[in-house]
């Protein structure tokens, strides 16, 4: 691999917590192809009355992908967490 360009790429208040999102930018050293883009989301919240923290890493493309894992986890987490009140 090669030089790695790590930059902000969103935050955002979400479901009771805050979502933050990184694009990666590597330059593939002898590869033809375009860059390889990536984004790492890491969302830290509340879950009943814990503070909690989900992150997905190295996804491809987009956030989109990686937003639809997070928000699984949460909603997972949360359900978890409140039924063993």
């Amino acid at each position: 691999m090669g030089r790695t360009v790590n930059e902000p790429a969103g935050k955002k208040t979400y479901l009771g917590g805050l979502l933050t999102w990184r694009k990666l930018t590597t330059q593939a050293v002898g590869c033809t192809h375009a860059p390889i883009v990536t984004y790492n989301g890491s969302w830290m919240g509340a879950v009943s009355a814990s503070s909690s923290a989900v992150s997905a890493s190295h996804v491809l493309g987009s956030p989109d992908a990686g937003q639809a894992l997070i928000d699984d986890y949460i909603t997972k987490m949360k359900a978890a967490l409140g039924a063993a009140k």
